[in-house]
């Protein structure tokens, strides 16, 4: 079948049988030379071209999450378009819509660790 393999089959019969419809659903296998030719597995990513990729694949920042640290940053007295300039750095990102749950759960975290005393602070 040249690459193809059949995956599903659908069939739409009539109440007696008769068949009205098939759909067969099918995956094709090849391998792209690009890839092949560059000496690199599909899923390796050249450096930093793989952090937007990588967010698109994972949870992003929740509005509690977002609204947390900004409460954080308020109590150290950074506030409004001043905790979000320092937001957009810290994740070294143009929008804090890019930001993945991972890594604001681990700022909160530094945070509170750098509230309580801690080391963790950049």
């Amino acid at each position: 079948m040249n690459g193809n393999k059949t995956v599903k089959t659908i069939e739409v019969r009539t109440a007696e049988g008769a068949l009205l419809a098939m759909l067969q659903i099918k995956e094709t296998v090849s391998e792209a030379p690009e890839e092949k030719s560059q000496g690199n597995p599909p899923e390796e990513k050249p450096a930093g071209a793989g952090k937007n990729q990588d967010r698109e694949s994972e949870p992003m920042m929740t509005d509690p999450q977002k609204g947390y640290l900004f409460r954080l940053l308020a109590e150290k007295g950074i506030e409004n378009d001043a905790a979000y300039e320092t937001l957009t750095k810290c994740f070294k990102v143009a929008s804090l819509k890019e930001v993945t749950k991972f890594a604001a759960s681990k700022e909160i975290e530094r945070l509170l660790a750098e509230q309580k005393g801690g080391k963790n602070a950049h």
